[in-house]
Formats: structure tokens, C-alpha cells, sequence
């Protein structure tokens, strides 16, 4: 069992590993040093930090048992996706490659899994923004590595549509524009499943018009490409938008609720 946490003081940042081998005892250690992004990113309003992902290979391929953790580190002028990766189950680690291809802008709020001895990663992308603001227009971006955490393929844009992420401010429990930290990612197979905060919708009319959206992508991968359809462009299949309300009197406004999506084939 594997657990990885931030932890920082005032000078410094690091990111923790629990380990049990028993499910009873866990040892704990430091994996990595990190650069934490600031909340808020600047010249934006929404929170945001560098939560570790983690993710093991539980097949039976030639990765079995490798440990993977990624997280977005500060470079001084915006943010980038690292991973590190172990390969004798978390004692120690082969320094952090860059898993996104474009230095531009802001990657944050990465998701991980392992399927089949494949990396499979997703994160908030500004890439595309070309405003003096670096988060004005934002995106999901996805990649994979098929060698073990070596190195990821080229990044693939998921959304169909850019979107701002300040465009909604959840007052008064939230004094300030929100976004959540609400992305993740599934796979089983060749089948991978992305889910993410989306505000493409957000209008004067609905200022609160913040949804829920998903992309697959289907088919067996090559050694260089996805084979996917229907859309070669995006290379995801239709993007589904789930919208929806929840009405639990016996919370007050501003609980925080979980909801959790699993993919079946």
C-alpha cells in the first residue's frame, strides 16, 4: 500500500511517501523536493497546489509493481507537470522528467493512472491562451508513456473548447473565482476515460453554468499513436457533459460533497 502527501514549512516543500507492505505498518519518507505553485497563480484568481498523483502498475507486464508519482512544480515563471518514478517498489527514484510538451504558459492539477504497463496522464493546460492573463483560455491535455515513465508522447488536447477559469465566483462561501480541484482519470485496457471541471458555458444569464465534463478514447494504441474515433482532430470520441444539482437539506450551503465515476467495459 502506497500513500504520497505535500508537506512544506516555511522555506521548503516536499512531497511524502507512506509505504506498508502489511496494511498495518507504514514507513514514511521524502521522495522529492518540490518548487509549489502559488495560490493563486498570477494574475488569476482560483486556488490551486501541487497535490501529488500516484499511481502503480499492477499488471504483470515488464513494469510490474513500478511506483509513479507526478506533481506541478513552480519554475519561477509558471508551472510544469514532473513525474519520478521507481522501479523496486518506492526506494528509490530516478529523477523527474517533464511530462508535458509545451514550456508555455501553465500545466497544473494533474491526474494519473497505470493500465497494462502504460503511464496514462491528464492536467489543466494554458497553452493555448495568448492573452497578458496566463489562464485566461484553459484546456485539458492528456499523454502517455509506453515505456515505463522513460518518456510521454506527444500532448493530445482534449477539450473541444477553451474556457476561462475564473469565469465563476461561488459567493459568499467563496470570496473569489472557483474552479475546484475537480479532474481525474480512468483506464482499463486501452480504454482511458478523462473527467474534468469545465466553465465553457458560463454566460451573464448563468454565471454559476459550471458542468461536468468527459472524453474517452477507444482502441488498441500502437507503438506510436491511438487508433480512435470518430474524431481524428481531438483523436477523443464525443464529449459527454454531465449537469446536475444536488439538494441534501441536511447539509448547509458550502458543504463540500465527493462524486466518484468508474468506467466499466
Amino acid at each position: 500500500m502506497y500513500l504520497t502527501w505535500v508537506s512544506w514549512n516555511r522555506f521548503q516543500t516536499w512531497i511524502k511517501l507512506a509505504r506498508s507492505f502489511d496494511g498495518v505498518s507504514f514507513s514514511a519518507r521524502t521522495v522529492a523536493v518540490i518548487n509549489d505553485i502559488p495560490s493563486p497563480i498570477p494574475n488569476n484568481g482560483f486556488r490551486v497546489m501541487s497535490f501529488p498523483a500516484i499511481a502503480v502498475d499492477t499488471s504483470e507486464g515488464i513494469g510490474s509493481g513500478n511506483v509513479y508519482i507526478s506533481w506541478a512544480d513552480w519554475n519561477g515563471r509558471d508551472s510544469d507537470i514532473l513525474l519520478i518514478r521507481s522501479v523496486d517498489k518506492g526506494e528509490t527514484w530516478f529523477p523527474p522528467i517533464r511530462v508535458n510538451d509545451e514550456s508555455r504558459n501553465n500545466q497544473f492539477m494533474q491526474a494519473m493512472t497505470v493500465a497494462d504497463g502504460k503511464v496514462f496522464a491528464v492536467w489543466y493546460d494554458s497553452r493555448l491562451d495568448t492573452s497578458s492573463k496566463a489562464n485566461k483560455a484553459l484546456d485539458v491535455y492528456y499523454s502517455v508513456s509506453s515505456d515505463q515513465g522513460r518518456s510521454f508522447s506527444e500532448n493530445v488536447r482534449v477539450t473541444s473548447s477553451s474556457f476561462d477559469p475564473n469565469a465563476v465566483c461561488r459567493c459568499p462561501v467563496f470570496s473569489a473565482p472557483f474552479l475546484g480541484d475537480y479532474i481525474s482519470i480512468s483506464s482499463a485496457g486501452s480504454n482511458v476515460v478523462v473527467i474534468w471541471t469545465d466553465n465553457r458555458n458560463v454566460s451573464p444569464s448563468g454565471p454559476l453554468n459550471q458542468d461536468v465534463f468527459v472524453a474517452y478514447l477507444k482502441g488498441k494504441p500502437s507503438s506510436e499513436s491511438y487508433q480512435i474515433s470518430p474524431s481524428a482532430r481531438s483523436r477523443f470520441c464525443s464529449t459527454l457533459q454531465l449537469s446536475f444539482r444536488l439538494y441534501l437539506p441536511i447539509y448547509p450551503p458550502g458543504s463540500l460533497y465527493s462524486c466518484s465515476m468508474y468506467y466499466i467495459q
